[in-house]
């Protein structure tokens, strides 16, 4: 309490002054009381104690942070620069340690042993001869934050935004999450997969494809993606197509979704809040544009636009209430595609990527020996409105899979780029795409 209000008396004294010198008063009285007003001073002097600790400890303001803060984001390690530090209590007396010498200050108390733990608890439910799958999957997380956002081309200066859903989409989902709840079944992850922790809070999916619930189907499907797609191509300046729609999924208390980029061609997304119970908010973090940690917060009917492919996000803040409903669109902006000079000529580069960047490295390969196994989804999981073998969604680069699949379904893995003609022939025929968008400056 005395370290923490030294800091906070250096910068807003006035606001203390009152509680304090009622403080030191009480004290004094209560040194010369009599035996019959001891107890009701000494009660007194408690509340005022409680509320002092109370203002030090609710006021403490976070200052903005960038990466590897809140949770792991760039490298397996955070800050462990605490406040209470002395080079941070009383920095002219005590010198910055070679050891914290450029490491941002830590202000959410001790985030490395709780992602620690977080990988262990992956370790722990897979068998010992699966335990190096969670450690290598979550190296992929890393890097790939590392590396996708630099080498996407970018549609918006910030890179979110966060609106109403309109209503008429808000209404039809609700609808069907208050005629279906309670059906929802729990999701089968792939072995090794560190993108929630599943193995200690299980996450739900209610389908808004299953025509088995009342008011699900394609039709509704459809409706939500023409409706979303609008809004993010005026927020984008871009055509689209469609790539991804995945939901609803329902989240429990403690669950957390580690902070990352969505695997390509997940690009033009948007989250929309269906439902929540929760005791105080569950933010999602993103690293904006800007570089810095923006925490947003929902209720149900908001709508959060992000370009998922470069915005590293996240709820690394465990949950904190019964369950917390969303439903996850995704696009990919339709574009002439550039050759990259890196590559043979026969090779053909998204638009969204940088030439000759690391980018291309995260389109899925043709190649079915590939072992890159976070990338590649089961097959009942892949799910678009032009084709049929699209990318099984998350928020996110994450795969699931189905509840339903067998064993030998499980092994089945597809990839996003297999598309037969006949897929391409679908694909003319459900959407129209009004020719090459406008130029737009990359951000």
């Amino acid at each position: 309490l005395l370290v923490r209000m030294r800091t906070r008396l250096r910068s807003n004294t006035g606001s203390y002054f009152l509680l304090i010198v009622k403080l030191s008063f009480i004290s004094i009285t209560m040194t010369r009381a009599t035996s019959t007003k001891y107890l009701i001073i000494f009660v007194l002097y408690h509340f005022t104690l409680i509320e002092l600790c109370f203002k030090v400890f609710s006021e403490t303001e976070v200052p903005s942070y960038g990466a590897d803060i809140s949770w792991p984001i760039h490298s397996s390690n955070v800050s462990t620069n605490y406040p209470w530090l002395p080079h941070n209590v009383d920095p002219t007396n005590n010198p910055v340690p070679s050891d914290y010498e450029g490491m941002p200050v830590q202000h959410f108390g001790d985030i490395q042993s709780k992602f620690e733990r977080y990988i262990q608890g992956c370790r722990d439910y897979y068998d010992e001869e699966s335990d190096d799958l969670c450690d290598t999957n979550e190296e992929g997380r890393l890097q790939m934050n590392l590396e996708q956002p630099r080498s996407m081309v970018n549609f918006t200066d910030v890179g979110y935004k966060k609106i109403r859903a309109p209503d008429n989409v808000f209404k039809i989902l609700k609808d069907f999450w208050e005629k279906n709840q309670g059906k929802e079944y729990e999701e089968n992850w792939f072995e090794g997969n560190v993108g929630a922790n599943y193995w200690e809070v299980p996450t739900y999916m209610l389908s808004v494809e299953n025509e088995e619930l009342e008011g699900g189907g394609q039709e509704l499907k459809d409706t939500v993606w023409n409706l979303a797609e609008k809004l993010i191509r005026e927020w984008t300046d871009m055509n689209l197509s469609s790539t991804s729609l995945y939901g609803i999924r329902i989240y429990k208390e403690g669950s957390i979704l580690s902070s990352h980029v969505d695997r390509l061609p997940l690009i033009s997304s948007a989250i929309i809040n269906v439902a929540q119970d929760v005791d105080e908010d569950w933010p999602i973090e993103v690293i904006g544009h800007d570089g810095i940690a923006h925490n947003i917060t929902m209720e149900p009917g908001d709508m959060i636009l992000y370009e998922s492919h470069s915005i590293i996000h996240g709820r690394p803040f465990a949950l904190k209430g019964r369950y917390y409903a969303n439903i996850f669109i995704h696009f990919e902006p339709v574009e002439d595609f550039v050759s990259d000079g890196r590559n043979d000529e026969s090779e053909e580069t998204p638009f969204y990527i940088v030439p000759g960047s690391d980018g291309i490295n995260y389109m899925e390969s043709d190649d079915d020996s590939s072992d890159d196994s976070e990338y590649i989804a089961s097959e009942e999981e892949y799910d678009s409105r032009d084709s049929e073998e699209t990318i099984s969604e998350d928020e996110e680069y994450f795969d699931s899979q189905d509840q339903g699949e067998d064993e030998s379904e499980k092994e089945e893995l597809i990839e996003y780029e297999e598309m037969d003609s006949e897929d391409e022939e679908m694909d003319s025929e459900d959407n129209e795409i009004v020719g090459p968008p406008a130029a737009t400056d990359e951000l």
